[in-house]
């Protein structure tokens, strides 16, 4: 399983869901790979590329396997189905 967790250093929102996708992820076993995008070109462009019609804000946490994706501010219980 491949999740890219992608996020901006002065998103609220990001900050607020990481603590409970680290935590989940952790239980898991799954490893995340943290993309910041305010501040650097290339994990923008990754981000539009693989957002594109799905997701027009962040975070955008995707599932590089299966195309799954969470988007915005996201309840815990959904970032729990997400990791299932």
């Amino acid at each position: 399983m491949t999740i890219i967790f992608f996020y901006g250093t002065e998103c609220a929102t990001c900050h607020k869901i990481e603590p409970t996708v680290d935590k989940i992820a952790q239980e898991k076993g799954v490893e995340v790979v943290k993309k910041e995008t305010y501040h650097n070109a290339q994990n923008q462009e990754e981000l539009m590329r693989l957002a594109e019609g799905k997701c027009s804000q962040l975070p955008f946490i995707i599932n590089t396997d299966n195309d799954n994706y969470l988007c915005g501010d996201v309840s815990e219980e959904e970032i729990q189905a997400f990791f299932s």
